[in-house]
């Protein structure tokens, strides 16, 4: 499924050029395709030049420059998504608990005047720590050493340790500057643990470390949130059906994996497009030829042929219904992309 076609704004993405990894699914060959999905904060992606304000209990104004950096860095293909633009002109403006805010919008443009932001990034930071948890683990120790030293026997027993857990969480809200309304508020939360043992060559974890672990986590789910993004789907190749292939038609199917395997999809779809000639009949081939239309971004085309191998196969088969439903979803995902890259 490439950055779909259909006179796509996607086009301009030539760094997202869709990468294919093949491996297995049980017995069944399978392709990764890496695909654009829309952001779930729609209003969001309608304010491209963003302006971010100290987050209220943000020690060091750490999560706050860390979410500014996270925004200014993200980039589709080799253009920046948002525009960062400083916003110390609002600093006093707003509400300075972030907690139910109602602007006054007359105001607030005014003072955006300055700055030119389509909307204000703003929020509280819940929880920023990290703490300790004494627990025990059966650690491999030497229960029987021999005369000159070594260890004869290893056994397992409990030994003291700790779970050390960085912990951090906040509440970001975007605010639309025209109407002075929060168009979208969300609290993200991420821990990252590690343990050390007593007397075991384990390394003491730092809590800082651990913390800003979290932070990072918490910040990349918010981005995933507010922007499109790409996310990796598996496809199944359906190599056989009941058809009655012959050798000839089943040794060009192979091939066709071969090539897909070694990063080859021109070829394998070629393959796969000479052996359906030769044999019209089953569901097998129309499905590949599916796989090819989409991972090509005709979804049309990819559509039609998995439909046409929904109605050659006799009974309900998951990969053809999830085909289906996939190449739907990508549809509609499509249409709300073309406004969120506009």
């Amino acid at each position: 499924m490439r950055l779909h076609a259909l006179s796509h704004p996607l086009a301009f993405l030539p760094a997202l050029a869709l990468l294919l990894a093949f491996g297995l699914l049980g017995c069944a060959p399978q392709v990764s395709m890496e695909v654009l999905e829309p952001a779930a904060a729609h209003g969001v992606t309608q304010l491209r030049r963003l302006a971010v304000v100290q987050f209220n209990n943000d020690e060091g104004g750490i999560a706050t420059a860390a979410v500014e950096q996270a925004l200014s860095s993200f980039t589709l293909g080799q253009q920046p998504y948002f525009t960062m633009v400083d916003a110390g002109i609002l600093k006093n403006y707003l509400d300075g608990q972030g907690v139910e805010m109602v602007f006054n919008t007359k105001e607030l443009r005014k003072r955006n005047k300055g700055i030119g932001a389509d909307g204000v990034v703003l929020g509280t930071v819940s929880r920023s720590a990290w703490r300790d948890e004494r627990t025990t683990k059966k650690r491999s120790v030497c229960v029987e050493w021999s005369k000159n030293g070594s260890c004869r026997k290893y056994g397992s027993r409990d030994v003291p340790c700790t779970t050390r857990t960085g912990l951090f969480s906040f509440t970001p809200k975007v605010v639309d500057v025209n109407s002075g309304k929060i168009i979208f508020s969300q609290e993200f939360a991420e821990s990252d643990k590690e343990d050390f043992c007593r007397g075991t060559d384990d390394p003491q974890p730092s809590g800082i470390s651990l913390v800003g672990n979290a932070r990072e986590q918490a910040i990349q789910r918010f981005l995933r949130v507010v922007a499109p993004h790409v996310v990796r789907v598996q496809v199944p190749l359906v190599t056989a059906d009941d058809s009655g292939m012959d050798k000839p038609t089943r040794e060009a199917i192979a091939k066709g994996v071969d090539f897909a395997q070694a990063g080859r999809m021109d070829r394998a779809c070629a393959a796969w497009s000479a052996a359906e000639a030769s044999h019209p009949g089953g569901y097998a081939l129309p499905y590949l030829r599916g796989v090819c239309a989409e991972q090509a971004g005709n979804l049309d085309l990819a559509e039609t042929a998995y439909r046409q191998a929904d109605q050659r196969c006799h009974s309900p088969n998951a990969e053809i219904s999830n085909a289906l439903e996939r190449i739907g979803r990508a549809k509609a995902n499509s249409r709300l992309l073309e406004q969120q890259l506009n």
